[in-house]
């Protein structure tokens, strides 16, 4: 797994496009018919079946969401775990197809870790309304593999452990994350606005809704943005002077 930031590696450019997504398309094998879907005679059911699901992101970019028992493709995860996920980093280019994106492959297992819930919960409050039910679950992804495509001619093929980042020495970050994320919402709302401003979004009430050691995310209302930091955070100064000098400031000692 990587643990650097200082080569622009098609497993970081992957992570880049998947981090800044709130939304994903899920791909899961259909499972034999339940009563009211069509048979197989009639609608030709048995093989892929793609759904739209929001999507957050654990510390090493592997993908999370949170899915009901009641979907169709959370019966077709409790039946073959392997899926796939595509995420569209080409909104609001005129062309389409000369931005990237990527297609990720691996196993859902639903997760118990308290961390990814919050995580999600940060990106998506509005799940908060139904995430007590008994009835939903948060999965986790285990990648094993990444297409990028990141426009005409540029194609890789990456390996799961070249698209996940190490996150051994950066636990720093993840135990400053919600410290930082209130102080910056509550005290330092600029400096979302500030982001906002350098990834060309429209202004807003933008907020943070989370921090990892690649970079920082921002939300308002449905649409999302993604500040890259220019080095690998470590802990709380690292992502205090990315953020600083964003905005023109000098870094601290």
């Amino acid at each position: 797994m990587a643990n650097t930031l200082a080569a622009d590696t098609p497993g970081k450019r992957a992570r880049q496009v998947v981090r800044s997504c709130g939304t994903a398309v899920l791909a899961t094998r259909m499972t034999p018919v339940p009563r009211g879907r069509p048979s197989d005679e009639d609608a030709g059911v048995d093989g892929p079946y793609a759904s739209l699901v929001l999507v957050a992101c654990d510390y090493d970019a592997s993908p999370i969401f949170l899915i009901s028992t009641l979907a169709e493709h959370t019966r077709n995860l409790q039946q073959d775990g392997r899926v796939s996920l595509l995420f569209d980093g080409t909104r609001g280019l005129k062309e389409p197809l000369t931005g990237a994106r990527v297609t990720l492959m691996g196993r859902a297992q639903p997760s118990g870790d308290p961390a990814l819930r919050r995580r999600y919960l940060s990106r998506h409050p509005d799940a908060k309304g139904y995430v007590e039910f008994s009835d939903f679950h948060i999965y986790r992804i285990t990648v094993s593999a990444a297409h990028l495509v990141a426009g005409f001619g540029e194609i890789h093929w990456i390996a799961g452990e070249d698209y996940r980042l190490d996150t051994s020495g950066l636990e720093g970050v993840v135990e400053a994350e919600e410290a930082v994320v209130a102080h910056v919402n509550q005290a330092h709302a600029g400096t979302n606005s500030a982001i906002a401003r350098r990834l060309g979004l429209a202004e807003g009430d933008w907020t943070m809704t989370g921090c990892d050691p690649e970079g920082c995310d921002i939300r308002c209302g449905g649409d999302f943005g993604r500040f890259d930091f220019p080095d690998l955070a470590r802990g709380r100064t690292d992502i205090k002077n990315a953020l600083v000098e964003l905005q023109g400031g000098k870094r601290a000692p």
